[in-house]
């Protein structure tokens, strides 16, 4: 009798180190669990974003006949950036945003861009254009949302943002 009282306990310490190792592995998975989740998060918040910006703009831009302008950063090509978001303080100040919309990161990799380009500065546009991109997304292939698309004449801004809408 003492002999199967010992053999149930050792099935017993057997089955309960088992799910404590099953337990351990799935509690590693975990954090990648969490972190793609918020990779998710973060991508689905900047496209947000950009569409904030863009109908602020475009109700700038109905209300005043013009872009908010920007300020050139030769360093980025002429672009402005969210990293310092001139174009978006103007916004807010001028109440069509509440507060200045950012990148999640908001780092060196993972910003918002903004350009204004005049009339006939670029493939012979009639009316001064914008365009407005997440420089990149965390995981581009699970794009929230449809994709911002733009192209003019030759150059595709697609194929320098992961994502970019344009106006007016």
């Amino acid at each position: 009798m003492e002999r199967k009282k010992q053999k149930r306990q050792g099935a017993t310490r057997a089955l309960l180190g088992l799910l404590g190792i099953g337990f351990v592995f799935a509690l590693a998975g975990v954090p990648q669990i969490f972190a793609a989740g918020t990779m998710e998060s973060r991508d689905q918040a900047r496209v947000s974003s950009l569409y904030r910006i863009q109908q602020a703009i475009t109700s700038y831009h109905q209300d005043r006949g013009a872009l908010p302008w920007h300020t050139p950063d030769r360093m980025l090509g002429g672009w402005e950036t969210s990293l310092d978001g001139a174009f978006l303080m103007e916004l807010v100040e001028e109440g069509y945003l509440t507060s200045a919309p950012m990148d999640p990161i908001n780092d060196d990799h993972f910003h918002f861009r903004y350009c204004v380009y005049g009339k006939d500065t670029w493939e012979g546009n009639q009316v001064p254009f914008y365009v407005l991109g997440a420089v990149a997304l965390e995981n581009p292939l699970e794009q929230p949302g449809p994709a911002g698309s733009f192209q003019r004449g030759e150059r595709s801004w697609n194929d320098e943002f992961d994502f970019v809408l344009s106006g007016p």
